[in-house]
Parts: structure tokens; C-alpha cells; sequence
């Protein structure tokens, strides 16, 4: 299952392991997302993510090609099912990633997003090219806050109360038909 998800927070990646636990089987433990180098430094933490064969990236696509394509390949020898999680915005949002974003879409025509960042189309593409004829479901969900959106250092300590709503639309691929659950 191909899963992608928005990025509007330092919590994303739990909450949606959490939202993916609930569906079953491929998970617990076999979803992977595709995650920003810098994370796989983090004592422990980066030491999960390494051992557990999540891609790294750099967020240069000159530096990332091939190394997050090589990732992807690997992936689709494991011999259970995955979820791949992409977050194709690249970044959390800010007001000032919003603004830029929306900036770049107005400059090049595209449609100007009022609460995610414009996606990056490279990476989101070449996934989803290395992932055609594995995949079987796709997963379009959206994460919303209603009320302060919680960083890691709120939402472990207990500072930071919100609901957390979601918008997900799953869509079933087979073999004759495609339809949307």
C-alpha cells in the first residue's frame, strides 16, 4: 500500500503509524517512510530508522536519485507486504513555507494550496514509477488540528491538547477495475 500523507507537524510520522495500526496486517512493523537525513543522526532514533531500512534523503534530488530509487528497489524484495509512506510536501508546514509555496504555484500556474504545501512532483513521481505494478492500494490521507498543532517536545511532555481529525481515501487497485473505498 502506497499511503500518502500531509506534513503539518514534528508528530506526523507517530500519528500516522498509529492511524496505520489500526488497518492490520502489513503493520505493525512493516510500514517504511521515506525520511529526511538529518533524522537518522538522532541518537537512537536515527539508529531505528537505519536498522529498520526507512530511505534517507537529503532533499537534494541531485544527491537523493538513485539512492532513494536503490531504497525503493530494496524494499520490494522484503517478503511481506509494506505500506510505504510518502509525505510528498517535503516539509511541515509553516506560514512561511505556505507563503512561498503558494508563491511558486502562482508563478507557475498550478493550483494555490490554502493548507499544504504545493507537493515535490520529482521524488512523488519517480515513488510512485518505482512502486507501478507492487502496489495495491493507495492511501490518500489528510491530518487536520483543531485547536495548537503539537511539536514532539509538547505532544511527549503532555503540553499540547488537540483533536486530531483525518480525511482518508483509500483506493483499491485490481487487476480489471480501480474504485475507490
Amino acid at each position: 500500500t502506497l499511503c500518502i500523507l500531509n506534513h503539518c507537524s514534528s508528530v506526523d510520522m507517530l500519528i500516522g503509524l498509529a492511524w496505520l495500526s489500526r488497518y492490520g496486517p502489513p503493520y505493525p512493523g512493516n510500514a517504511k517512510a521515506i525520511v529526511k537525513a538529518s533524522l537518522g543522526k538522532v541518537p537512537i532514533f536515527g539508529w531505528i530508522l537505519r536498522f529498520a531500512e526507512f530511505p534517507l534523503i537529503s532533499r537534494s534530488w541531485e544527491q537523493d536519485r538513485l539512492h532513494l530509487l536503490d531504497s525503493i528497489r530494496s524494499l520490494l524484495t522484503f517478503p511481506v507486504p509494506l505500506w510505504y509512506v510518502i509525505y510528498p510536501e517535503g516539509s511541515r508546514v509553516d506560514a512561511a513555507k505556505l507563503r512561498a509555496s503558494q508563491d511558486y504555484a502562482r508563478e507557475r500556474g498550478y493550483p494555490v494550496l490554502e493548507n499544504v504545501l504545493l507537493p515535490r512532483f520529482k521524488a512523488f513521481t519517480a515513488v510512485v514509477h518505482a512502486l507501478r505494478g507492487s502496489v495495491q492500494d493507495i492511501c490518500d490521507a489528510t491530518l487536520m488540528f483543531d485547536g495548537p498543532v503539537p511539536t514532539a517536545k509538547t505532544a511527549l511532555s503532555g503540553e499540547c491538547s488537540t483533536y486530531v481529525s483525518s480525511k482518508i481515501r483509500k483506493i483499491c487497485l485490481t487487476i480489471s477495475s480501480l474504485y475507490v473505498r
